[in-house]
């Protein structure tokens, strides 16, 4: 999902989509906010705190102002229950804005960019479980994943892993 600003009867408005297209982003341009000022927006600024894994989500910090380019890949973890709090703040619009202002690259983050847990009562982001490895899937030849194997792999032993959502897998 892609998070931008679009013109409504005058009126920016922010919103969820799957991919974005061109008249969409000559839209975007008349919702710059370059008079506003931009500021720095940190997951740690909001509640973090989980029981399980599902409690936590990724999210797009605002790490230095003005936004970098590819500022939607700085990614940090909060209880999902933050998100619309975090989402909602004005400098959230306002880094999306001025991107869209100094027409910042459509930044393409990968699949790597790792996965939001709960560890110790505090969401974070996760991006080797190769520590979450127990010595009966390591010495089988696999690594541990968390929420499932990817296609085309196998599963290894239970309880192989440090965590019970996370899986043995072998390539």
């Amino acid at each position: 999902m892609t998070h931008v600003l679009a013109v409504s009867h005058g009126v920016c408005m922010r919103s969820t989509i799957a991919w974005i297209t061109m008249p969409l982003v000559a839209s975007l341009a008349s919702c710059s906010h370059e008079q506003d000022q931009c500021k720095i927006l940190l997951t740690g600024n909001y509640d973090q705190s989980c029981e399980a894994d599902e409690d936590c989500i990724l999210v797009s910090e605002i790490r230095s102002c003005p936004p970098t380019p590819c500022w939607v890949c700085d990614y940090g973890t909060i209880n999902w229950n933050a998100q619309m709090s975090f989402e909602g703040d004005p400098s959230y619009e306002v880094a999306l804005s001025q991107s869209v202002a100094r027409n910042a690259p459509i930044c393409h983050c990968g699949t790597d960019a790792g996965s939001a847990v709960c560890r110790n009562g505090m969401c974070t982001m996760i991006n080797d479980f190769s520590s979450d490895t127990l010595p009966s899937c390591l010495g089988a030849g696999g690594s541990c994943y968390p929420y499932g194997c990817r296609t085309g792999s196998e599963a290894g032993p239970p309880d192989a892993c440090a965590f019970p959502n996370e899986y043995c897998c072998f390539p």
